[in-house]
C-alpha cells in the first residue's frame, strides 16, 4: 500500500516515471536475497517465495499509477558475498517482472555489506557492470529496455556499452554529481569543460555517510547550489590564484564569466625587489657559470660578484668537485643541479624542482601544459 501511495504522489508532483528500488540491501532486496531472508513462511525459503514481495510491490504500484505511467525496477544482479543473490536468481526475477508489466529494468550490484561494489572506487574499471546487464538483457530477450549503472563515468564508456548491446540505457550517478551538465556539454561539443568524476567518493559517498550531505571534491557547487551568489559583480576585481591544483587548472581554462590572463611577474605582487637572502660570502662552491648566470639575471647577485645563497640549496659538506652533481640532502624533491633563472617565481626565491622529481599528479599537469607555479590574475 505504501509503495502504491508514494508512486501516486510522484505522478501528481509531475515526475515522468517512478523506479522501485529493489537493490543495495533495502527492504525489497532483503526479501529477495537468501543472505538476509531467513523467513520460513510464504515469503522465505524458495526462490518463488523470496521474489513474492517484490512482485506484489510492483503490482500494487502498477495498479495505483495506471498502465500508461512508466514504472522501472532496480535490482542487484549479484551481491558479491557467499549466500547472496546470484545472477541466475536475478534473471528469473527479471522474467517475472517483465511478465507483470514492468517498463524497464535497472541493473546494479551489491548491498550494504559490499558497499564497495555499489560505489566502486577509482581502481575499478569503468562500466564494469556491463556484462551483468548483458546477461539480464539476454535472459529477458530484450523484451524491455535494460539500464546499467556502475562507474559509467564518461560519455565514452556510455557509448561503448550502448554500441556493444550490453544495455539500452546507462545511469550516471557520481558523474552527474561532479558535473550535472555533462550530457548537455557533450551534446554541445564542450566535453573539454566537463568536471570529471575521479571516483574518489570523498564528497558524495563519504558526505552521505557523515551526514553532512552529498557534495563533490572537484565541484564545490554540488550540494550547495543555493548557497553562493554567482551573479556577475558590479565592478571587477583582481584576484590572484597561485598553484596548479583543481582551482588553478579550472581557472586556466578561462571559464565563462571570467576574463583571465597569465602573469609571469611575481614582482608585480611582491614588489620590485626579490626576497633578501643572507650573504653567503663567495659563490658557495657553485660553478662560476651558474654564478654569472645569476648575476646576469639579477636574482641572486648584486652585480658586484657577491652572490646570495638560495634557501633551498645547501652543499652539506660535499666535495667541491661534486657539489653541483650530487643529490641535495636539504631538498629531497630535487636530485639534479638547481637550474637558475627558469621562471620568475624561481628568481623570486621559490623552489623549482625538476620535472622528473615532481609528484605524479604534478608531472601529469606539467605534461598537459600546466606549469604548477604560474600566477593567474583575474581581471
Amino acid at each position: 500500500e505504501c509503495w502504491g501511495k508514494a508512486a501516486v504522489r510522484a505522478r501528481e508532483a509531475g515526475f515522468d516515471a517512478v523506479e522501485i528500488h529493489g537493490a543495495h540491501g533495502y527492504l525489497i532486496s532483503q526479501f529477495f536475497s537468501p543472505y538476509t531472508n531467513r523467513r520460513t513462511d510464504g515469503y522465505g525459503g524458495s526462490l518463488e517465495n523470496r521474489m513474492r514481495f517484490a512482485l506484489e510491490v510492483c503490482r500494487k504500484v502498477r495498479e495505483s499509477v495506471g498502465p500508461d505511467f512508466p514504472v522501472t525496477y532496480r535490482m542487484s544482479a549479484v551481491e558479491g558475498l557467499p549466500g547472496g543473490t546470484t545472477l541466475e536468481d536475478s534473471v528469473a526475477l527479471a522474467k517475472r517482472l517483465v511478465a507483470d508489466g514492468i517498463d524497464a529494468l535497472h541493473v546494479s550490484v551489491g548491498l550494504r555489506e559490499t558497499n564497495f561494489m555499489v560505489s566502486p572506487p577509482a581502481c575499478v574499471e569503468k562500466g564494469w557492470n556491463a556484462p551483468l546487464s548483458r546477461a539480464v538483457r539476454d535472459g529477458i530477450e530484450a523484451a524491455v529496455p535494460v539500464i546499467v549503472a556502475g562507474r559509467v563515468a564518461d560519455e565514452q564508456t556510455a557509448q561503448g556499452i550502448i554500441d556493444r548491446g550490453d544495455a539500452d540505457m546507462v545511469a550516471m550517478g557520481r558523474a552527474l554529481i561532479a558535473d550535472p551538465f555533462l550530457p548537455a556539454k557533450v551534446a554541445a561539443g564542450e566535453a573539454g569543460d566537463i568536471i570529471r568524476c575521479v571516483g574518489c567518493n570523498e564528497g558524495c559517498v563519504a558526505g552521505s555517510a557523515r551526514g553532512t550531505g552529498i557534495g563533490c571534491a572537484l565541484n564545490p557547487l554540488s550540494g550547495a547550489e543555493g548557497k553562493y551568489d554567482l551573479d556577475p559583480v558590479a565592478s571587477s576585481k583582481k584576484v590572484a590564484v597561485i598553484g596548479g591544483g583543481p582551482a588553478g587548472r579550472w581557472l586556466r581554462r578561462n571559464p565563462p564569466g571570467f576574463r583571465c590572463r597569465r602573469s609571469f611577474h611575481l614582482r608585480q605582487v611582491c614588489g620590485n625587489h626579490p626576497p633578501q637572502r643572507p650573504a653567503y660570502g663567495d659563490d658557495g662552491g657553485r660553478s662560476a657559470q651558474a654564478l654569472a648566470h645569476r648575476e646576469r639575471r639579477g636574482a641572486y647577485g648584486n652585480g658586484n660578484g657577491e652572490g646570495r645563497e638560495h634557501p633551498f640549496r645547501r652543499d652539506h659538506g660535499l666535495p667541491a668537485a661534486n657539489r653541483h652533481t650530487q643529490p641535495d640532502a636539504g631538498n629531497r624533491h630535487r636530485s639534479r643541479p638547481y637550474r637558475t633563472g627558469r621562471s620568475p617565481l624561481h628568481r623570486a626565491g621559490f623552489p623549482q624542482p625538476h620535472r622528473k622529481c615532481l609528484p605524479l599528479r604534478s608531472r601529469r599537469l606539467h605534461h598537459q601544459g600546466f606549469r604548477c607555479r604560474k600566477l593567474l590574475t583575474l581581471i
